[in-house]
C-alpha cells in the first residue's frame, strides 16, 4: 500500500500527483488541507485570500507575492527560523488550475485539527 498526504497548500500538489500516478498510491490523507476537483485552483478554494494576493502580486513585480504575516504569538526563535525560509511565491501557483487526469480520485481522508473559521475550503465532492 502506497499512502500520499498532503498538508495545506501542498494537497493541491499531492492530488495533482496521485491523479497522475493512480497505480502507485492506494489512499490519500489530506491534513488540514485544501482538497481541489478538477479544474479548481488554490484560489478558487480559499476565495477570502484572493483579492489580497492578486492586490500583491500586482503592486510588487507583477508576477509573485510575500508569505503571509506570521500569526502575532509566534515564538522568537521560531520567527527567526521562519523568517530565513519564507519566500515569495508566484501567483501562479495559486491561480493555475489542477488538471485531474485519469478519471476519479482514489479512496481520500481528511483530517482537520483546526477550528471550523480557519479549515481550508475543499471541493464540492466529498472523501469516498
Amino acid at each position: 500500500m502506497n499512502i500520499s498526504a498532503g498538508i495545506h497548500g501542498v494537497g493541491m500538489v499531492a492530488t495533482g500527483v496521485a491523479a497522475r500516478a493512480p497505480d502507485r498510491i492506494t489512499q490519500m490523507i489530506y491534513v488540514d488541507a485544501f482538497v481541489p476537483a478538477d479544474g479548481q485552483s488554490l484560489l478558487d478554494l480559499n476565495e477570502v485570500t484572493r483579492p489580497r494576493m492578486q492586490e500583491l502580486s500586482e503592486t510588487g513585480d507583477g508576477w509573485r507575492v510575500p508569505p503571509n504575516p506570521t500569526p502575532p504569538d509566534t515564538p522568537a526563535a521560531d520567527l527567526e527560523w521562519l523568517t530565513a525560509r519564507r519566500v515569495d511565491m508566484p501567483i501562479k501557483c495559486f491561480e493555475t488550475k489542477l488538471r485531474l487526469q485519469g478519471g476519479p480520485l482514489i479512496c481520500r481522508e481528511v483530517i482537520s485539527t483546526l477550528p471550523a473559521s480557519l479549515r481550508p475550503i475543499r471541493s464540492g465532492r466529498s472523501p469516498r
